[in-house]
């Protein structure tokens, strides 16, 4: 840890702040049949073009990308087994190019989690296509040269998406492209093994996993 972290271990955690633990023994059919529940409530909210905007978060900034829009839900709908959703993953890749974040006053779309290459890493598992291959590759090439130094909008978030790439396509390409970002990212490193990541005209070291120390391992195991 940072020397300079004043924040307690103990605090990380507040039970106040959380729903109690139901108790009883662990049932796998009763996950099954939440997980079931929580796949078909989010299959219907789709309307054909996006999911609703949960007024809980403000005010609308963002449909499309991964961290807080479609391509998001549509991943994790992947993995939980929901299929079917290949003409939209792609259709969320243009209406992010119409509609770019405002999270930043200059969207970056080389972001993993706000920007395009997000975005075009799930519509290439769901579809293989060529096409967005290559352009995640000028995607994640692009943003090499980001002083972000975190998951979320730098050079980590480019070794995921080649990491990805590489699992789906066996290609040298990929291993080539990861190791260009490992590269960028272990020269970025302070001394004491941490980083600075410059974010939104702020510069800070983090621990997290987005963004921080915990993220940017993750990229390298």
């Amino acid at each position: 840890p940072a020397p300079s972290c004043s924040l307690a271990l103990t605090e990380l955690f507040r039970p106040s702040e959380h729903e109690p633990l139901a108790g009883g023994e662990w049932d796998e059919a009763r996950v099954e049949d939440a997980i079931r529940m929580i796949v078909a409530d989010a299959e219907a909210a789709f309307d054909g073009t996006r999911w609703p905007w949960h007024p809980g978060d403000g005010e609308e900034w963002a449909d499309a990308d991964l961290y807080i829009g479609g391509a998001g839900v549509i991943s994790a709908l992947d993995e939980l087994g929901s299929t079917g959703w290949e003409d939209a993953a792609v259709s969320f890749i243009d209406r992010y190019r119409a509609r770019p974040s405002p999270w930043d006053e200059d969207p970056v779309e080389t972001s993993y989690h706000f920007g395009e290459l997000g975005i075009a890493l799930v519509a290439f598992k769901l579809t293989g296509d060529t096409g967005i291959a290559d352009r995640i590759r000028e995607l994640l090439l692009a943003g090499l040269d980001s002083a972000a130094n975190e998951v979320m909008y730098g050079a980590p978030g480019s070794m995921l998406a080649a990491e990805a790439m590489l699992a789906w396509t066996g290609e040298p390409r990929w291993d080539e492209a990861w190791r260009a970002a490992a590269e960028r990212v272990e020269a970025a490193r302070d001394s004491d093994g941490l980083w600075i990541s410059h974010i939104g005209g702020q510069s800070a070291r983090y621990l997290g996993p987005a963004p921080g120390y915990a993220g940017n391992m993750r990229a390298f195991t």
